[in-house]
This record gives C-alpha cells, sequence and structure tokens, in this order.
C-alpha cells in the first residue's frame, strides 16, 4: 500500500528499486493535483460503465419516452404506434403525494428532544432549537421542495443527495457600508450526475467511508472571476486563470442532456456574454492521515485552491453531503432505479398497447395489395379518407384488400395482469385496476383489506426514505444552527414560541444554550399516508382513554 502511494510526477522508481530497511515514513502531503485527477478519472469511468445507462433510461422512463436502445426509436417504427403509458410515472407521483400527506401534514416539522430529559438547560435547549428550525424551515429553505424534490431523486435517480450549508456573503448598501446580504443554512439538491465518490464505500454510509468526494458545481464565469478578484467573509481567494481555461471547463453530460428532453443543454449553450456561461468547479474532499483536506479546482485539472482540514472550512468538520435513498439494497452504494425494477413490466406494458393499437388501426384502415406498374391512384388510395374515389382500370384484379382479424380479448387480460404485477411491485394501490378486475360494488371494508399491503410498501418507502436522507440532514441542520445562528430577532421569536420564561424563568437565549446534546426525529411514521386511517386510529385512542377514564382500574395513574 505505501509503494502505490507514491504519486511522483515523473513516475517514480519501481517498487522493487525501494529497500525496506532504508524507508522512512514521509510526513509530507501528496500531490494532490495528481489525486485529484486519479480520483475524478476512475470514479468517472466507473460510473459511465455501470450506472449511466441505468440513470438515462431511468430518467427517460420518468419523461414518458423509451429506452435509449429501444426499438420504437428506430426509422421502422416511427410511422407505427409508439405510446409509453405512463405506469412509471404515475406511481412516483403518487409516492410523492403520500409523502407530501406524511411530511406535511402537521404544521410542527420536526420534533427536536433532548438527550439528557433530566437536565433542564437540555430541555430547554431541544424546545428552542425546534422552534429555530421551525422557522428557517418555514422561512428561509424551500423545504416542500427540499424533501419533494430528494423524493423524486431517490426514485428517479436510486438516490438523493443534498449539500447541507451555511450561507453568508455581504453587500455595500447605498451608503457604501458593508452590510450582510445572506445569513442563512442552505439545503442544495444536487443531480446525481454531479457527484462522486469510490464505488467500494460502505453501503450504510458511502459519502463519510469513501476515501474521497467530489462535488461538482456549474458556476457562472462571472462568479469565478469574481471568487479569483476577491476573497471571500473567511479571507479565502481563488487562484487566477485566464478566460480560456474557464470556458473549456463545460463538458457534456448524457445524464443532464438526458434530463432536459429534447431541449437544448443549457449548460453548453454560449452566451453573447462570456461572464455568463457555465464552467464547472469540482470541490475535493480527501482523506489523508485520518483527516479530510478540501480544496477547488477547475474539473480537476488546475488547483484553485490549497488544501486545507475541512474542519477549518466547516466547523463540524463533518462531510456536508447527504445521501439517501427509498430502496434498500444490501451491498450496494448505490441501489438500483425504481423504473429500472419495472423495465421489463413497463417495456410489455407498452408493447402490448402498441401492438393492440396498431392492429386496430389496421382493422378500420385496411391495407391493399396493388399490382406493380398498373394505373392505380395509389395517393387516394394510401389517404383512405371517407368518400374518397380512387380510380383504377381493373378493381378486381389490380388492388386487392388486405384482410387484419380484430383484436381479441386476451390482449386486455394480459395488459390488466402485467398492470397488476406492475402495481405489487411497487405498492400501488389503483383504483383503475380495481376497478377493472372486480366489481365497485364490493363492501369497502374488503377495499380497505386490499388497500392495506399497498400502503405498507409506500409507508415501508417513506420510512426509509425519512431515516437515510430527512432526519440526517435536519441533524446537520442543527449543528449549523448551533454555530453560525447570530440573528437575535429570530432567536427571540424562538425563545418567546418556546415559553422557556414560562416554563423554566429563562429570558435570553444565549450560545451555551444552544449548546447542547439533542434528538431530532422527524414527524413522520408508518401510518400517515392516508387520513382516513389517521383519524380512525386518532377516535380510537380518544374513546380507548374515555372509557378508562369513567372506570379507571385500581392502581392505575390516570394523568400519567
Amino acid at each position: 500500500l505505501w509503494y502505490a502511494a507514491s504519486e511522483e510526477d515523473d513516475g517514480g522508481p519501481q517498487p522493487e528499486q525501494y529497500d525496506d530497511d532504508e524507508m522512512e515514513f514521509d510526513s509530507d502531503q501528496p500531490n494532490w493535483s495528481r489525486r485529484a485527477k486519479d480520483a475524478w478519472r476512475f470514479s468517472t469511468s466507473f460510473v459511465d460503465t455501470n450506472y449511466r445507462r441505468l440513470w438515462d433510461d431511468s430518467i427517460r422512463a420518468f419523461n414518458n419516452q423509451h429506452a435509449s436502445d429501444s426499438k420504437y426509436n428506430s426509422e421502422i417504427f416511427r410511422k407505427r404506434s409508439h405510446m409509453f403509458v405512463p405506469k412509471t410515472r404515475a406511481i412516483i407521483r403518487k409516492n410523492e403525494a403520500a409523502a407530501a400527506a406524511a411530511f406535511f401534514s402537521n404544521m410542527d416539522r420536526i420534533s427536536v428532544t433532548a438527550q439528557n430529559q433530566n437536565d433542564q438547560q437540555e430541555r430547554v435547549s431541544a424546545e428552542v432549537m425546534q422552534q429555530l428550525l421551525q422557522y428557517r424551515l418555514t422561512k428561509s429553505i424551500p423545504w416542500f421542495q427540499v424533501v419533494m424534490g430528494g423524493m423524486q431523486d431517490a426514485q428517479t435517480q436510486g438516490a438523493a443527495i443534498a449539500h447541507v450549508h451555511w450561507r453568508y456573503s455581504m453587500k455595500r448598501d447605498a451608503k457604501g457600508k458593508v452590510v450582510p446580504n445572506e445569513d442563512k443554512p442552505c439545503v442544495d439538491l444536487i443531480p446525481i450526475e454531479n457527484f462522486r465518490f469510490d464505488p467500494s464505500a460502505m453501503w450504510t454510509d458511502p459519502i463519510n467511508s469513501s476515501p474521497y468526494v467530489i462535488h461538482v458545481i456549474p458556476m457562472y464565469v462571472v462568479d469565478v472571476k469574481n471568487r479569483m478578484a476577491r476573497p471571500d467573509p473567511k479571507g479565502r481567494q481563488w487562484k487566477e486563470y485566464p478566460d480560456s481555461a474557464l470556458v473549456a471547463t463545460s463538458d457534456d453530460d448524457s445524464t443532464r442532456r438526458t434530463r432536459v428532453g429534447n431541449q437544448q443543454d443549457p449548460a453548453l449553450e454560449r452566451r453573447s456574454v462570456s461572464d455568463y456561461d457555465i464552467c464547472f468547479v469540482h470541490r475535493h474532499i480527501h482523506r489523508w492521515n485520518g483527516t479530510d483536506y478540501e480544496f477547488y479546482t477547475l474539473r480537476s485539472d488546475r488547483m484553485l485552491t490549497d488544501p486545507e482540514p475541512l474542519e477549518q472550512t466547516v466547523f463540524h468538520g463533518k462531510r456536508p453531503y447527504v445521501m439517501g435513498t427509498m430502496l434498500l439494497e444490501t451491498h450496494k452504494p448505490l441501489p438500483t432505479p425504481l423504473p429500472q425494477l419495472v423495465k421489463d413490466l413497463q417495456e410489455e406494458i407498452n408493447e402490448i398497447k402498441n401492438q393492440r393499437m396498431d392492429n386496430v388501426k389496421f382493422v378500420l384502415n385496411k391495407g391493399y395489395f396493388a399490382k406493380r406498374g398498373k394505373n392505380v391512384d395509389l395517393p387516394a388510395l394510401v389517404r383512405n379518407v371517407p368518400g374518397r374515389v380512387v380510380l383504377m382500370d381493373n378493381p378486381q384484379e389490380d388492388v386487392v384488400e388486405n384482410q387484419w382479424q380484430d383484436v381479441t380479448q386476451s390482449a386486455y387480460l394480459e395488459e390488466d395482469r402485467n398492470t397488476a404485477n406492475f402495481d405489487e411491485l411497487v405498492g400501488n394501490f389503483s383504483s383503475a385496476s380495481v376497478q377493472t378486475a372486480r366489481s365497485p360494488r364490493e363492501p369497502a371494508r374488503s377495499m380497505t383489506l386490499l388497500q392495506a399491503p399497498a400502503n405498507m410498501l409506500t409507508e415501508y418507502a417513506l420510512m426509509t426514505y425519512s431515516e437515510t436522507f430527512v432526519v440526517p440532514i435536519l441533524r446537520q441542520l442543527v449543528l449549523l444552527e448551533q454555530a453560525y445562528e447570530t440573528d437575535q430577532n429570530i432567536l427571540n421569536l424562538a425563545g418567546q414560541k418556546s415559553k422557556q420564561f414560562q416554563k423554566f424563568g429563562m429570558d435570553k437565549v444565549t450560545d451555551d444554550l444552544l449548546e447542547k446534546e439533542m434528538v431530532v426525529n422527524v414527524n413522520v411514521g408508518m401510518g400517515n399516508t392516508d387520513p382516513v386511517t389517521k383519524m380512525q386510529k386518532f377516535l380510537a385512542g380518544i374513546n380507548s382513554f374515555a372509557a378508562i377514564s369513567a372506570r379507571p382500574p385500581p392502581g392505575m395513574n390516570l394523568s400519567e
């Protein structure tokens, strides 16, 4: 391993030229430029070989488009029926609706409790932090878009990735005084093609277990020039490069091109004002001797900053990225996207639908066999409009009608069974499937029993998404609030809403009060996707409590 860590630009001597007895530990840092290039080259090659096509086809299925290698994209099928039945898009939208009902049915976005409930200050800290996050998730962070967008990414890409950070910038007001422009927490969703980590990372925590992570950041050229011309609020300034080096960093990406569909890729379009062009900056975080180092590069080719420990740029020292999924696949850092799970069934449903549509078209618009070289008005014969007149010399011999049998019921039954298999796999309870396969007059209890397994699969996916993506984001937001929150108005408002003075006699929020250990949870759980079921459970609890309150058993503490 030590021999493999040799990173001399000139290739360095071969392993057999070293003497183990004379070899000493080198405390100097590695060649970061070469390490960045090698990590980017290897991770990109692995992604292109193993994941790129899956991502592209999954996004195409989400956009109701056939896979890139589908026969329906060929010239032969250009005039044939090539409908894409939107089953994949329907189940993704249904899961998004279930997530909206589960995550946003309560006024309180989250639940924060103290690590030690016996410590009064920790309980006060937890209540104040809950109100702080409640304010930030309502006013500062577009939390609904983040949760729903992450839900969509987790299904179409296989994983949702977010960058959790605190955004701070300054500007000059009308009097020329430097004042804060932005001072708030941010959660940015990252497209999966703009993130790299080592493919051998642990499947339970790929971001922190990987020896490196690379975040591809699309930036306007004018913003990169500003970072080169003046330092940021922490005094860091990027190295300066000519404009030709900035423009050359825009590269093509098939996944990004697939996501925009048939539109032009805006990242590759040249603007009339060159400062508004897009270039790609890479943020590298590499582990060396147990310490994470951070630096920025231009497309992993040119160093923009010198490496420095991550704890100097991010106060808590943790990698400010979170990756979550909706589907657990053991020992795979990147799970299979949902469209890939149902790809074969989706293709069969499309095939049956298109074959049946072609059959119906042939039945209603018959084909003809015409003798070559005969005097037949072929354009009029092909147009096949009502009331047409087709001129020919000998109708009985020159043109022969091609008969087609009408489609049988088996085609519809086959589609219904494939649809049922599709719904069973993804946990979809479709009213259309029920109306097709069963009588709509069945008792409501039977419909509830049929719906229960589908709801459990949906809630299991939501629970997985919450535990792997939403909760880790909120825990990092708590760390950011503890360190960077300086808006006294917001702190006072959080203190008032938590009613800390009435409960504990504390009338001021201090840093010591915020810097306490606490537990963060999300107000979502099994059974929160169906409003009717939630109401039934609530009424059942109320009725049970009323019955016990009327005649409490001996020895029961009723208030407890």
